[in-house]
This record gives structure tokens, C-alpha cells and sequence, in this order.
């Protein structure tokens, strides 16, 4: 029988195993605030995601102007309400779904986060 040199055992691999599923198991989704608000004006880009319950949502302002990520009414208890200064991101976990939202600031830019059972 072969020696281990590291005398790592058998459940110390089994952990490493599991937890690398634990962790490939995890999805994020981005979506990119835009435009420059006269000749292509500003939106959410995608404007519609899926997404499944638990995984992570952030929204990457790559604008010079200030924007929000704002529950329309119906959903406000879904998703929280959340102000991205230029150039910043914001980011959630994605408990509950679907979710209509739109920016503050720019009432034109709309968009809405689908929730997958898969």
C-alpha cells in the first residue's frame, strides 16, 4: 500500500470535494447600469434576468451619474431599495421573486428579475 506523504486522510479530501461543490453550486448575475442620458439613454442592461431563489444579483453602475435600484410598489417587500453613486455596484441575494423595479432618478429605466424553480 502507498503512502500518503501529506498523511492527509480520507475525509480531509471528501471536505475539500464537498466543498468545492458547495461553492461551483453558486450563481451570480450582473447587470450593468448604462447609456450616458442624451444620445443613448440610460437603462438596465440586461432589463430582464433569471435567476433561482438565493442567488446573487449586482448591479455595476458604469455611468457618471448617479442611479437607484427601486422596488416598483407590488414588490417593495421583495427586493430593498438602494441608491449606486457612479461607478459603484450593489449587490443581493435573491430571496423571493419575481421583481419589478425601476431607477429613481430616470423614471424610463425599467426592468424586472424573473425567479426560476431550476
Amino acid at each position: 500500500m502507498k503512502q500518503n506523504p501529506l498523511n492527509f486522510s480520507p475525509v480531509f479530501f471528501l471536505g475539500i470535494v464537498s466543498l468545492g461543490l458547495l461553492i461551483a453550486h453558486a450563481h451570480a448575475a450582473e447587470i450593468a447600469i448604462v447609456g450616458d442620458g442624451s444620445s443613448v439613454p440610460y437603462r438596465f442592461d440586461p432589463a430582464n434576468v433569471t435567476v433561482k431563489l438565493g442567488d446573487k444579483v449586482t448591479w455595476v453602475n458604469k455611468t457618471n451619474v448617479e442611479h437607484s435600484v427601486t422596488p416598483d410598489a407590488a414588490f417593495k417587500k421583495r427586493l430593498k431599495d438602494k441608491d449606486i453613486e457612479a461607478s459603484k455596484a450593489y449587490s443581493t441575494i435573491i430571496k423571493a421573486g419575481p421583481l419589478k423595479y425601476h431607477c429613481k432618478y430616470h423614471p424610463g429605466m425599467r426592468a424586472m428579475i424573473v425567479v426560476s424553480a431550476r
